[in-house]
Parts: structure tokens; sequence; C-alpha cells
């Protein structure tokens, strides 16, 4: 079942976005 990319992507881009939000708001804070 977690071999399945069903499972897998959302943890995928859950995991991506949790690095790249605090970043983007960082990025904004500063412009």
């Amino acid at each position: 079942v977690f071999d399945s990319p069903t499972v897998v992507m959302p943890i995928v881009v859950t995991f991506v976005s949790s690095l790249v939000h605090p970043h983007s708001i960082s990025y904004m804070s500063e412009d």
C-alpha cells in the first residue's frame, strides 16, 4: 500500500510544501 504513488505523492507534496513555504515567506518578507 505504502509503495503506491497514490499514497506517496501526497506525502512528497506535503514534504516539499513544508520546505518551500517558510522560504517563500522569508523571501516575500525581505522584498
